[in-house]
């Protein structure tokens, strides 16, 4: 499955060829070329430019939850204002306000929302 690009942000992590990197810049243009995906590679940043159709969500674990310092209590997960939820058959949501569902179902969905709501980006403890 590929992401769209109106779904992708920058600082959004992504999976090319089974590779984890970091969106740098979203390249958009009549042909919706890609991103540029950031990665370390022997130690030093290198960057390259990936097609649309290469790039791969990342499935929401807890393993990921955990990488991005969210909490559980029994009930969900927690981290500043977010509250994920996990669904019965696999998965996890947020239940806003009004009662509206956001389906979790990948880490850049993840980041978005938390962009959205705390207003800073979700990013992973590199030091």
């Amino acid at each position: 499955m590929s992401i769209k690009p109106e779904e992708l942000r920058i600082g959004n992590l992504i999976q090319v060829n089974e590779e984890t990197g970091k969106v740098q810049t979203v390249v958009v243009s009549l042909a919706n070329m890609g991103v540029s995906m950031g990665y370390v590679s022997n130690g030093k940043p290198e960057y390259k430019l990936i097609k649309y159709n290469d790039c791969e969500p990342i499935v929401l674990t807890e393993e990921w939850l955990s990488k991005f310092d969210f909490f559980y209590d029994d009930q969900e997960w927690h981290k500043d204002y977010l509250h994920i939820n996990e669904l019965a058959e696999g998965g996890y949501y947020y239940s806003g306000a009004y009662d509206a569902i956001v389906d979790l179902s990948y880490v850049h969905q993840l980041q978005n929302l938390a962009f959205m709501i705390n207003g800073k980006d979700l990013t992973l403890d590199e030091g």
